[in-house]
């Protein structure tokens, strides 16, 4: 089956940019994208963590500046998301070959269940921050106690189930596909990082 659309990478070098442009044109560039086309990022810095960014776009929202709280929203999001999306991708199966259990049953059904609220809740933020129709307070305090009890869970079942269910060698197969998921990797000759968004 042929993709829909062309998957030519889009390549976004924070070098070549002028620092008062980055923001803007890195949101621009990743809006523009074509569906399953993948986009990479070259920065010589460390990218900033994912709560942070949280911070920074509520920071932003309670000072009237909806541009930055949007752009910062729209990087803690994305994050969120490809974050989700290896779990589901690859973790909880693993988790269910190696402890016997079904995708619709067991812990990660329960796990999937919370990351389909956290999306939805997501979402609505997204949608408030953009246009201020729903109340962006209460969505994020929601969102903060749904990533506090999901985050338990894993920690306290997920997380420690596997480990003690996957050999030392098998971890190092497993935690590569992770890295892989998230990075395409380092640029030796500028020490750049190179992240590949799908």
């Amino acid at each position: 089956m042929n993709a829909l659309y062309e998957t030519i990478p889009v390549e976004f070098d924070c070098a070549r940019c002028a620092s008062g442009d980055k923001g803007a044109e890195l949101l621009r560039r990743f809006d523009a994208l074509r569906p399953l086309q993948t986009f990479v990022l070259v920065t010589r810095e460390e990218p900033t963590s994912l709560l942070q960014r949280l911070q920074e776009a509520f920071d932003a929202w309670g000072a009237g500046d909806s541009a930055s709280a949007k752009a910062a929203f729209a990087l803690f999001a994305h994050g969120l998301r490809r974050h989700i999306g290896v779990e589901e991708a690859l973790l909880f199966p693993e988790y269910e070959r190696r402890n016997g259990t079904a995708s619709d049953s067991g812990a990660t059904a329960a796990l999937r269940t919370e990351h389909r609220q956290i999306l939805a809740l997501v979402a609505a933020i997204e949608l408030g921050i953009r246009n201020d129709v729903l109340p962006v307070p209460l969505l994020r305090t929601h969102l903060r106690d749904v990533l506090r009890a999901h985050n338990r869970n894993e920690e306290d079942t997920l997380y420690p189930v596997t480990d003690g269910l996957i050999e030392p060698a098998e971890c190092d197969v497993l935690l590569r596909g992770i890295q892989l998921f998230h990075e395409v990797g380092r640029d030796g000759a500028s020490s750049c990082q190179r992240v590949e968004i799908k």
